[in-house]
């Protein structure tokens, strides 16, 4: 399923970063990540959907560690 997918999760990453290498590095990322975590999958969804959501989880934390930090939010005072 992974492999057969590969392109369309490496869309979904490269909508988000803007960036082939980078996306590349948010699917490889997702690839471990998933690996590590695969005993975790409760099987409520399709694991197409649970796989793409943490390509786009993937791909969002490397965007959060390359922007700028004017860009960032700023923290919230309580």
């Amino acid at each position: 399923m992974f492999v057969a997918s590969r392109r369309k999760f490496l869309r979904q990453a490269k909508a988000i970063l803007r960036n082939k290498e980078d996306a590349e590095d948010a699917l490889q990322n997702a690839f471990m990540s998933a690996f590590l975590r695969l005993h975790r999958f409760e099987g409520r969804s399709a694991l197409s959907t649970w796989f793409t959501r943490v390509v786009i989880n993937a791909a969002l934390m490397i965007r959060r560690s390359r922007e700028p930090a004017w860009l960032a939010p700023p923290p919230e005072c309580n």
